[in-house]
């Protein structure tokens, strides 16, 4: 969880960042219209510490104003985020001075570092020039408004990345076969060993309702846990494996395929209590062709076993855990009397209709058992599901994150390409009056930003795909890195930054030439 935090946290401060980044990109392209303001105040006397200062006040007071905003916004969205995240989070303004104190130190550190570039660029006109009119001619601040629009569509494609790794992640756990049927599996479980000795009584009763096919009994495992044991192999070889001690019915119950030897036979009431069946991961680990009937060591005591325990069949790899985990070698031995531990749940495989009226009958057997603790019950897809919540809802705040990412460099798109675009009006009225066309004129505006765009693509896309592979590392079993994700993501950025810039050059581009061209 606090790893979740950090990552948040790096994303939110991107998404502050980039807002930083808007205000320095407007205000610097915005230079010409104060060039006089600042050449009239040198004039009169001003120093450029004092503009300075006056310049970094405004960014500062704007930091404030906007967290005045931002205070009442939080307690606005909060519910809604809480409900999202599934928390009850609350901030405490009156009660806690710290976090007050870091709320305004973070507010004014990012009024200082937006306002920071824009007041030095803007105390160092030269009065001599900015009020003969020729600053205008200059390009003082391209490169670094250029930059600042190249590292918000970085960082927004980045977050755009993220977020569609995290739902492909999210569609291939849930659509993945985990080499059982998961869907009409009912998972009961015991909180209590005076529960768990009632087991086999209660797995009898529920068997007489004809809308119940089969039922099983386990010793933890499939999403409430794993118990593990050394076991010898060969001589002097050692290997750590899930010891899964389920009743006769385990394969079945849950389809399970057997691929060599025979599964359990519910019949034989005399089975061999050390036959067990393994999956094909125990196989592979031990380097056997033909595993069937050979003897596994437990119960290892000063390096040699103490009991044996024969294989009678291998069933194919199946997941009983979730997919963060490889699958391990796995032994599933029999529960019976000869054997401690009595199931801590039973797994209900339900027929596949009338499921609110088993599980009603299900409820009532539990109650009439006369339980310690209360029916509790989850089909066990919603358990595997459940499992996966953190990553479901951080896919959720990373969306949402993006489309403000977005949203916010966008806005300063917009912005900088109004203040661009006006500039040049007379030159467009002057490529108009010598014939060129409206699409001409689009094309010519556009294209600087669109490059801009695509050189934060070819920026972003490599350093998203390092970090969401390291992400990736966290599951067994992971989807891949298509490089549609990165094709798509440059093209859904592409097209919203042409039409955002097109809306103001299409303005520009429908003007009537006479219109800016009367005044020379």
């Amino acid at each position: 969880k606090i790893r979740l935090m950090y990552i948040f946290g790096v994303v939110g401060l991107l998404v502050l960042l980039i807002a930083c980044a808007n205000y320095m990109n407007l205000a610097t392209a915005r230079s010409i219209e104060r060039a006089k303001e600042v050449g009239i105040r040198k004039v009169v006397g001003s120093h450029r510490r004092q503009l300075i200062q006056q310049f970094l006040t405004e960014a500062i007071l704007l930091s404030l104003v906007a967290f005045a905003i931002s205070i009442s916004l939080v307690e606005l969205i909060l519910p809604g985020f809480n409900q999202l995240v599934d928390k009850s989070l609350g901030v405490d303004y009156i009660n806690n001075p710290t976090l007050m104190i870091w709320f305004l130190g973070v507010t004014l550190f990012t009024g200082f570092v937006s306002g920071i570039y824009p007041a030095f660029v803007l105390s160092s006109f030269k009065p001599t020039l900015v009020l003969k009119g020729k600053f205008s001619r200059s390009r003082q601040g391209k490169r670094l408004r250029q930059g600042l629009v190249v590292f918000q569509f970085c960082a927004s494609a980045m977050i755009m990345i993220a977020t569609w790794v995290l739902y492909r992640q999210m569609y291939y756990i849930e659509t993945k076969d985990l080499g059982f049927d998961t869907e009409q599996i009912f998972a009961l479980k015991f909180m209590d060993e005076q529960d768990q000795q009632k087991s086999v009584l209660l797995k009898q009763q529920l068997l007489q309702n004809p809308h119940i096919a089969s039922i099983t009994g386990t010793y933890y495992g499939f999403g409430i846990g794993h118990t593990w044991t050394d076991v010898q192999l060969k001589a002097k070889k050692n290997i750590l494996v899930e010891d899964l001690p389920a009743d006769k019915s385990l394969v079945s119950t849950l389809g399970l395929k057997v691929i060599q030897g025979q599964n359990f036979d519910p019949a034989n009431l005399s089975s061999n209590p050390n036959d067990v069946i393994v999956n094909e991961s125990l196989v592979k680990a031990s380097g056997w062709t033909n595993p069937i009937g050979k003897k596994i060591g437990c119960n290892i005591e000063n390096g040699k076993p103490t009991q044996y325990l024969t294989i009678q069949g291998v069933v194919e790899d199946f997941h009983g855990a979730t997919l963060h985990q490889k699958i391990t070698p796995v032994i599933i031995r029999l529960l019976n009397k000869n054997r401690t531990q009595a199931a801590n749940q039973l797994l209900i495989r339900l027929r596949p209709h009338h499921h609110s009226e088993t599980l009603g009958f299900i409820k009532r057997v539990w109650e009439e058992a006369g339980m310690k603790y209360p029916f509790e019950g989850t089909f066990l897809g919603q358990r595997f599901a459940k499992a996966y919540d953190i990553e479901r809802k951080r896919g959720q705040l990373f969306l949402v994150f993006s489309l403000i990412a977005v949203f916010t460099a966008c806005l300063g798109l917009w912005g900088m390409a109004s203040f661009i675009i006006n500039q040049r009006s007379k030159e467009m009225g002057i490529r108009k009056v010598l014939g060129a066309s409206i699409s001409q004129i689009l094309i010519l505006l556009s294209s600087g930003f669109v490059r801009l765009v695509l050189v934060s693509c070819v920026i972003a896309f490599p350093m998203a795909y390092y970090f969401m592979q390291q992400w990736l590392q966290n599951f067994a079993y992971r989807t891949d890195l298509h490089w549609s994700m990165f094709v798509f993501t440059a093209l859904a950025i592409f097209l919203l930054a042409l039409f955002t810039v097109s809306i103001q050059a299409l303005r520009t581009a429908r003007v009537n030439p006479v219109k800016v061209l009367k005044d020379e």
